[in-house]
């Protein structure tokens, strides 16, 4: 899989449809591009749910609130392991 282009200045502002047409010329297959793009999504509304009521949520209900509230379904261990790279110090609380 090619690298996400994250960095891209040119990326931003872009409606979803522009960014598809972009990355299959750049290369990427139509299942590269809805990963990243889902992906992104997931993060998204993971750091919008922390941010309102959800910053003592576990990833068991930060999962379900994603599923019910964003129509996103995300595996227990991506919202795991996006809720440790974005509040390390709270995953590691979890763990003592």
């Amino acid at each position: 899989m090619p690298a996400y282009d994250i960095q891209d200045a040119d990326l931003r502002g872009m409606s979803s449809s522009q960014l598809i047409v972009l990355y299959r010329q750049r290369g990427y297959s139509i299942r590269e591009i809805l990963g990243v793009m889902a992906i992104d999504a997931i993060i998204q509304e993971i750091l919008l749910e922390l941010s309102a009521s959800g910053e003592n949520a576990g990833y068991r209900q930060m999962r379900q609130r994603l599923l019910i509230n964003h129509g996103l379904a995300a595996t227990f261990e991506m919202v795991r392991l996006i809720l440790g790279l974005i509040d390390s110090q709270g995953a590691a609380d979890v763990h003592i």
